[in-house]
């Protein structure tokens, strides 16, 4: 049995379609469950989710989405827990792929994120999935990341290694990295048929900011860890493999690189307001 486990705090206008999505997976209904788990929301969400008598609804004190997600773990029953935004609508074929690639050998699994907006927006998203998948096929385990919009994992995982770091923005690729540190031979894939639409990613802006988030919080993960960031040079090499798999005219090239630069810029910002004021992490947060 898969256990899909979705927190969620103020999350009424995206709700609806998750659930939905889950709904109409192309996967036996009788062979995953459906947890989703409460942050104290204040707009109405818990009572959408309420309307759907085959989810179960759990409440978690702390307003911390890693805090939210190992409640859902602690009552889960499946062998394979999969991880989604309530923002996020997962395709059709979402569990059917983590399923076969758990059945393969995998114990950990990634897959793609796309965003509901188009133009310059569509630059980040070819480039932040060519960079999961290159990061997961081709770079040493210390350059390994996870992000639980869209992520499975073996249940045994946690069982051996232990919960989420409930931080506010880093806790899944902090387990990413003490998973696979302490597990030199489990394998880990990225899925490019594993798919989810984030829905708040609605504009480039939007994601310019969660740069300036992850470039904050990421400075002092590589502090605690053996966690690395890529380097300019294999950052522009998984640009130039995007641009060449997605036919970018000469055009549409140079504005994707102009907004790619941008992100950069927003991250070292991120990473620059951390050494100035170094992030709280005994602070409870929510995150996205």
């Amino acid at each position: 049995m898969i256990s899909v486990i979705i927190p969620f705090y103020n999350e009424a206008e995206y709700l609806e379609h998750t659930i939905r999505a889950l709904h109409q997976q192309a996967f036996p209904r009788d062979r995953y469950e459906l947890i989703f788990v409460d942050s104290h929301s204040t707009d109405g969400s818990a009572d959408i989710v309420r309307r759907y008598p085959d989810i179960r609804l759990l409440n978690e004190e702390k307003k911390n989405i890693y805090a939210a997600l190992n409640r859902g773990i602690r009552q889960s029953r499946g062998d394979v827990l999969a991880f989604a935004g309530a923002d996020c609508v997962p395709g059709p074929g979402w569990l059917a792929a983590i399923s076969r690639a758990m059945e393969e050998g995998s114990s950990l699994v990634m897959g793609r994120c796309c965003f509901p907006g188009g133009g310059l927006l569509k630059a980040f998203e070819d480039y932040e999935n060519s960079k999961a998948e290159y990061v997961l096929s081709r770079c040493p385990r210390e350059f390994y990341y996870g992000y639980t919009n869209n992520l499975a994992a073996q249940r045994t995982l946690f069982d051996d290694m232990g919960l989420f770091a409930e931080t506010p923005v880093t806790g899944d690729t902090e387990f990413v990295q003490r998973v696979i540190f302490r597990s030199p031979s489990l394998k880990m894939v990225y899925l490019p048929d594993m798919t989810v639409t984030h829905r708040e990613v609605e504009n480039s802006w939007i994601w310019l900011r969660k740069m300036l988030i992850y470039g904050r919080y990421n400075r002092d993960l590589a502090g605690d860890r053996d966690y690395r960031g890529l380097d300019f040079k294999t950052r522009w090499k998984i640009f130039g493999h995007a641009s060449r798999r997605y036919a970018y005219s000469p055009v549409r090239f140079l504005l994707s690189l102009m907004m790619l630069a941008l992100g950069a810029v927003y991250y070292r910002a991120g990473e620059v307001c951390a050494a100035v004021f170094p992030p709280n992490f005994s602070k409870q947060e929510g995150s996205s």
